[in-house]
C-alpha cells in the first residue's frame, strides 16, 4: 500500500511539474508572437512610409543590397545601376 503513495506522489509531483512547464512554455510562446506582431506592424508602418516619399529614395541592407528603391529619373536609375556594377554591390 505504501508503494502505491509513493507512486500516486510521485505522479502528483510529476504533473505539476509537467503542468509548471507547460505554462512557462505557452508564456514563452505568447511572448514570440507578441514580439513577431509587432515586428510585422513596425514593417508596415516603415513600409507606408517609403511609400509616401515622393523624392527618390533607395533603402539598403547593412551590406549594400537594396530593400526597396523609389527612382522616379530614369538617368538617377541608371547612374545607380552603373555605381552598383562599378562596386560590385548586389541587387535583390
Amino acid at each position: 500500500m505504501k508503494d502505491n503513495e509513493k507512486k500516486r506522489e510521485q505522479l502528483v509531483n510529476e504533473l505539476s511539474e509537467l503542468r509548471s512547464q507547460n505554462a512557462a512554455q505557452e508564456k514563452a510562446i505568447t511572448g514570440y508572437i507578441s514580439a513577431e506582431l509587432a515586428a510585422e506592424e513596425t514593417l508596415r508602418y516603415a513600409e507606408s512610409i517609403v511609400e509616401t516619399v515622393r523624392e527618390p529614395l533607395l533603402v539598403l541592407e547593412a551590406d549594400l543590397k537594396i530593400i526597396s528603391a523609389i527612382l522616379y529619373d530614369g538617368e538617377a536609375v541608371a547612374v545607380c545601376s552603373r555605381l552598383f556594377r562599378e562596386k560590385q554591390f548586389s541587387f535583390e
